[in-house]
Order: structure tokens, then sequence, then C-alpha cells
């Protein structure tokens, strides 16, 4: 559903809260506590604004470039549960996450002409500001779990997590009508249509966009009637990362969650220069993919 790249943001965000209140059952109301519930909004706020600089700093951000960016979550995780839980690290520890972040500097900086051409280094450093908010809302269920008296569910904390992840991501909506997103762009006008094509196209498998579409410089024509299989194939798999990515947390550390995660990075990279996997707008690996 290319055409529908906002609608299934939104989507995608909003999916979590039935099924969350469906796996929390009724312990969601017993936890509505103010001094929870804030907690609870904050990594609200910190995920939606993490998801929406993702979405601004990925404009001229490279498939490649964005995986390497987002392992700076693990350093700025490490520094903020030292500042925030008063965790300490072993030297070991200190100097991984140290080497995280000199990797990224040294393959930006041997990025060649070709891996530039989709990469600006202000909306880079946008993309990299994502990691900021996405590690401290990790941080934040750290707290909440390790802090709470009792044995609070991962199924109710992420309901009420996703609950104000989408309170904000309606709020920061205006965020996406910036002329600076280019052909993501969505005016304020236009996105009630995005919302009832993306339904239609999605639920009922209508095609939408059937004409002056499929050449350049046009949109690309639906294909409704597989498009909900990718869709509910990424919807499953997120949302049993989500819920194992919180397990891990709750049993371990948010340190511990981020780290795990960088096993993907070689295989996403694989991914975006496979042109059977992204088709025309796979990016050749070059030295930095490597190193």
């Amino acid at each position: 559903m290319p055409n529908y790249g906002w609608y299934l943001t939104q989507l995608s965000t909003f999916v979590y809260v039935p099924i969350f209140a469906v796996l929390s059952g009724t312990g969601a109301m017993q936890h509505a506590k103010p001094g929870l519930l804030f907690k609870f909004a904050m990594m609200g706020v910190f995920d939606g604004l993490s998801g929406t600089l993702m979405v601004l700093g990925g404009v001229h951000t490279s498939g490649t470039m964005q995986v390497l960016l987002s392992q700076a979550v693990i350093p700025t995780t490490i520094i903020l549960s030292y500042f925030l839980l008063r965790k300490r690290y072993h030297i070991l520890q200190q100097a991984g996450a140290g080497i995280i972040v000199v990797g990224i500097v040294l393959a930006k900086a041997m990025s060649g002409s070709s891996a530039d051409s989709g990469n600006q280094v202000v909306f880079n450093v946008i993309f990299f500001c994502a990691v900021i908010p996405n590690a401290a809302s990790s941080v934040f269920k750290e707290v909440a779990f390790k802090r709470f008296d009792g044995d609070l569910d991962v199924y109710v904390l992420q309901f009420w997590v996703s609950v104000f992840q989408v309170v904000t991501n309606f709020l920061m909506m205006p965020i996406y009508t910036l002329p600076m997103l280019g052909p993501q762009q969505v005016p304020l006008e236009r996105m009630p249509a995005l919302m009832t094509g993306g339904s239609r196209c999605l639920f009922l498998l209508e095609d939408q966009v059937k004409m002056n579409c499929g050449v350049a410089d046009e949109h690309v024509c639906d294909h409704c009637a597989t498009a909900w299989m990718p869709v509910l194939g990424h919807l499953i798999f997120n949302i049993l990362c989500v819920i194992f990515a919180v397990l891990v947390i709750k049993h371990s550390s948010a340190a511990l969650s981020f780290l795990i995660t960088t096993l993907r990075m070689p295989l996403a990279a694989l991914a975006f220069s496979s042109p059977a996997v992204m088709g025309a707008e796979a990016v050749p690996a070059g030295p930095q993919d490597v190193f």
C-alpha cells in the first residue's frame, strides 16, 4: 500500500489499543492510578515523539543509515540508566557503547557519493535525535517495573502506553504537513480521504488509485487484493516484537533489550541491498556496511 504510508503509520499504532485492551483485561482499569498513569503518559509521549522524528529524519536518510543510526540507542540507554536508575556498568560495557558511537561516525565518514545520495546531514541528525526519546521510553518502562509494588502486567503497561501514544500522534499530525517531508507530506485536508481510501483498500480490497498511475512521476497503482497480507504480517511481527522487548525490560533491563536488537543490523543491511526485497529502491552495500 505505497499510496497510504501515512495511514499505515497511524494504523500500526492505533491497532495496539484494542489488542492490548483484550490482553490486559480488567487489569487495565485496576492500575489506572494517577502516579502510574503519569509514567505511562511519559512513555507514550516519548514513543510518539520518537516515531515523528524518525518520519522527519527518514525523508533524507537512507535505509542502511537508518539502521546504523538506530544503534545509538544503546549508549543513549546506558547514559540515561546511569542518571535515572543509578546503574553502574562494567568498563567493557562502556567500551562497547563507545565503539558503537565511533562506528557510526566512521561509517558516515566512509560513505561514498552513491550512499550519500540518499542522505543529508540535517535529516541524519534529526533521525539520530529520535533515539533519545526512544531510549527514555524504555528506561521509564524499566523504572515502572522495578519500582512497582507488585507484579506489573506487561499488557497493562503496553495498553496505556499505546493509548497515550495514539493521543501524541494525533496532536503531532500538523507536522506531517511540513513541506520538508517532500513526497511524504500530507496536507490536513487530505488526511480524511487517506483514512477512507486506506481503509477501503485494506479491509474491502477495493483499488482506489487506478488511473493516471504506474508510470514515471505518477503514483503507484493500487493492488489492494493482496495488500492485506504484508500489512497483517507487519502488524503481527511488530506486536510480538513489542511484547518481547517489554518482557526483556521487565525481567532484565532496557539496555539489554536494545543490545539484542543489534542482531538485526546485518540482516537489515542485507535486506536494504537486496533487489529481491527492495526492488528498484535497493541500495548497494558499500564498505561502511561491511564495517
